[in-house]
Order: structure tokens, then C-alpha cells, then sequence
């Protein structure tokens, strides 16, 4: 981890530590050749030492030039420059060896919000109207260059302060580290799980299948739903269950908040949205079909795949929004009460592509990348209190799980009752859990099977 006055290739000298993500670390920093504030990243996953390394940062550099020169790049904050670099200098000018590790430097923004945060205040229907319009538009550009983003959420959507604009915000895509590019296969297929956030991931996610445009349609739809009908389409249902939902085609169909100015109009948004929620990715609308009857253009049966759509449903009254995941800034967990430690079981043998966690009854089924915190372990008890919203991250290598535990959780990550300080392969039969190693307090035990 950086420190402030860390100076990286001669150039960027660290500010602050902002926060240790799933992928990476996240600082400000000043630049003097820019002669500028940026947003700093320093890349922890993939390692230097994984084989597919050197081919990721260049399927990233590929990725920023594919959209940098196109429209797509009015909706995206893209790197100001993307580099590996091995050692730092710290605030007293003395050179630290380092691993080689990936960088990015991006505009700072001052001011902005993301898309969650605009969402829970009380925006008026043609605000609301004119974001998600706006917000099909960059999709619709993405898209056009060939790009998935492959992790669409609200906290992804951010809105930097214009004046000029309709509603006083730039929309701008961020988080795009995994996003990959439909027609060139990613570095890291077949040895690790495509990035995804629990509540926001496709059906083609959790099944563990490759990310398609399609798999952007399904995840936007999610977000419309919440900007336009003012309801998340899964409520309160447990994320791992929400395949399960899809596939049984029980989604329920809600009523828009506001009206396009004809039922006919607002009848073909909704039966879009809602065909945008298939389980199948070749039955679902284009992000340009969803885009035009934003607008209240008639959309015919003969551009949709099949050649149909579903009759809307009934609307519903809207039930209160239960968001999918924790919020951004939760209230730290607290600390742990002395408890007795658990007992691992007995290993099983297996090897799937699934990890299993299990306690009490209740299990849970992981099939890509997933990072874990108190909203992820609710189903498994009262005791998910004592997990930060960033616990640990479960993470699949080839045919191996891997846990990396996140250092400034405010209680201890544990590997069969063992402090975890840095990531561990997982085997069928280990005891992942919260608590307190010093005092051998223990919470949360889950048993692994995978």
C-alpha cells in the first residue's frame, strides 16, 4: 500500500488513501507533468505473478483506445494514463523496491454523486425521465464500440457537476477495470470469475458463462426500474436467489412513476424493461431499442430478437425500495462479544466450479468473483453485524477459491479460527469467519465446501 508523500515513476506524488477495493487501492495524488489533481489506482488483482498479467494491461490499454476517440468516451471517465511501474520514493526521497505493479491515473471529480445517491432524493418525473434517457445513450454508445462493462450499478453511474446540462449533472460510466470487449475474448477467461456485484449481476454471471451485451441490457434494466418505476424489481430477495426468480420468469411487473405523454407509450417502455429481464440473453431488447422507446418511439416486433415482446403486465403499486446491497457509507462494525470458537468439519472431497457456504440451514452458492460483506452474510444471522460492508473478497483462480481478506475491515477475517493476512486457497472443510484473533473470539463460522 502507498503512502502520503509516495512518489510512483517520478510523477505522481500520493495525497490521501481514499479506500482498498476488490481490485484495487484507491488514492489522490499530484501529478507534475499533468500540473494536476488525479484519482490514483494501484492495481492489487491480477498480480504480476499470474500468467495472464502483462496480456490484462494490454487488453486494458486496448479497451481505453477502442472508446477514446469515439462517442462513447463523452460518457466514460477514462484513464489519463495507464502504466506498470516497479519501486516507489518515499516522502524523503529514498527509492523502495516494489513489486511491478499496474497503475491509472484519472480526472479527479470534485462535487459529484453517483447514481445511487441521486436516486434516494426526490427527483421530479422528467429529471428522472431525462437521466435514464441519457443514461440508455451511453449505453447505447459503449455498445457500439463493442464494449460490455460487465459491473452496471448505481455507485458505477456517477454524475459530475455541468451547469448547462438538463439536470445539472454529466452522466459518466466508471469502474470499467473488467469490462471487456465482446468480439476479443478476455485475458482472464478460464482462470478467474468475471467481475460482478451481488443484486446487479446478469443471469449469464451467476451462472458462470461469459458477460454478453445482452448481460449490460439485463443489469441497465435493473437500474431504469429504480430511476423510473422507483423500485430495485428484486425487492428484499437474497441475491443468490434471484437467478432462481428470473429463470421462473416471476419478476413482478411495476407502474412507472411518470407517464411518456401515451399509454401506448408508456405500455411499450414498461413491456421492454420488463423483456430486458430474460433469462434467455438472445430474447432480451438492444440497449437501441430501450433507448428509442425512452424517447416514445414505437419500437415494432420486427427489431426485437424473435420478433416479440411480452404484453405488459398489470401495474402494481410500487413497494418500498429495498436496495440489493449495503450502503455506501455504512456504520462501522461493531466489536465483537467473546464467543466459543467453532469446530471445522471434516473435509469432503470434491473440486466443482461452485463454492458452497453454509451455517445454520442456510447456504449460499458462489459462482464469480464476490466481494462479501455485511449485507452478502445477512442470510446467515444477526452476526453479519459484525462484518464491515468490505469483509473479504471470495475469488476464483482456475479450478481453485481463493479469499482475500480487506485490511481495514474493522474486525478480523478468519481462516479456521486463524487470523487471515493475506489471500489463502480454499479447500472443502475450512471454517471462513468474523471476529477478533487476538482475544479468540469468534462470529459468523461458515464451512466451505467447493
Amino acid at each position: 500500500m502507498l503512502n502520503p508523500g509516495d512518489v510512483i515513476r517520478d510523477d505522481y506524488t500520493i495525497d490521501s488513501h481514499l479506500n482498498r477495493g476488490m481490485m484495487a487501492n484507491a488514492y489522490t495524488a499530484r501529478s507534475s507533468s499533468l500540473g494536476q489533481k488525479v484519482f490514483f489506482k494501484e492495481y492489487i488483482s491480477p498480480k504480476p505473478s499470474v500468467e495472464w498479467f502483462h496480456a490484462f494491461v494490454q487488453y486494458q490499454k486496448s479497451l481505453i483506445e477502442a472508446t477514446r476517440s469515439t462517442p462513447a468516451a463523452n460518457f466514460c471517465i477514462l484513464p489519463l494514463a495507464t502504466f506498470e511501474c516497479r519501486g516507489k520514493k518515499n516522502k524523503s526521497g529514498k527509492l523502495m523496491k516494489t513489486p511491478s505493479l499496474l497503475y491509472q491515473a484519472f480526472p479527479l471529480v470534485v462535487g459529484g454523486q453517483d447514481l445511487e445517491q441521486w436516486n434516494a432524493k426526490s427527483n421530479t418525473w422528467d429529471d428522472r425521465l431525462t437521466l435514464a434517457r441519457v443514461f440508455a445513450s451511453a449505453m447505447v454508445q459503449l455498445h457500439k464500440v463493442n464494449i460490455i462493462h460487465g459491473d452496471l450499478k448505481p455507485p458505477n453511474v456517477m454524475l459530475v457537476p455541468k451547469p448547462s446540462a438538463r439536470v445539472g449533472y454529466q452522466l459518466q460510466l466508471i469502474d470499467m477495470d473488467f469490462s471487456m470487449r465482446a468480439d476479443i475474448r478476455a485475458p482472464w477467461d478460464g482462470y478467474s470469475g468475471y467481475v460482478g456485484t451481488p443484486g446487479y449481476m446478469s443471469p449469464e454471471h451467476m451462472r458462470g458463462q461469459v458477460p454478453a451485451l445482452a448481460s449490460d441490457v439485463f443489469t441497465s434494466s435493473l437500474i431504469l426500474h429504480e430511476v423510473l418505476c422507483g423500485s430495485y424489481p428484486f425487492g428484499d430477495v437474497a441475491a443468490d436467489e434471484i437467478l432462481s426468480l428470473v429463470e421462473k420468469d416471476a419478476i413482478p411487473s411495476y407502474g412507472l412513476l411518470g407517464s411518456l405523454g401515451a399509454d401506448e407509450k408508456d405500455d411499450q417502455l414498461r413491456a421492454l424493461m420488463r423483456l430486458a429481464l430474460h433469462a434467455d440473453p438472445r430474447r432480451r431488447p438492444t440497449m437501441e431499442n430501450l433507448a428509442k422507446a425512452l424517447l416514445g418511439s414505437n419500437v415494432p416486433d420486427s427489431e426485437l430478437p424473435d420478433g416479440t415482446a411480452p404484453p405488459p403486465a398489470k401495474p402494481v403499486a410500487p413497494p418500498p425500495k429495498v436496495p440489493p446491497s449495503a450502503p455506501r457509507s455504512p456504520a462501522p462494525a461493531p466489536s465483537v462479544p467473546p464467543s466459543a470458537s467453532p469446530t471445522p468439519v471434516p473435509p469432503s472431497v470434491g473440486g466443482g466450479q461452485k463454492l458452497r457456504l453454509q451455517a445454520g440451514g442456510q447456504e449460499m452458492s458462489i459462482s464469480t468473483d464476490l466481494e462479501v460483506g455485511r449485507s452478502v452474510l445477512q442470510r446467515f444471522g444477526a452476526d453479519a453485524q459484525f462484518a464491515s460492508s468490505h469483509q473479504y473478497t471470495l475469488r476464483k483462480q482456475g479450478s481453485q477459491w481463493i479469499v482475500v481478506p480487506n485490511r481495514a475491515a474493522t474486525n478480523d477475517t478468519l481462516i479456521n479460527s486463524v487470523l487471515l493476512q493475506d489471500e489463502h486457497v480454499l479447500k472443502s472443510g475450512d471454517v471462513l469467519s468474523v471476529g477478533n484473533a487476538a482475544k479468540g473470539i469468534v462470529k459468523l463460522p461458515l464451512n466451505v465446501d467447493c
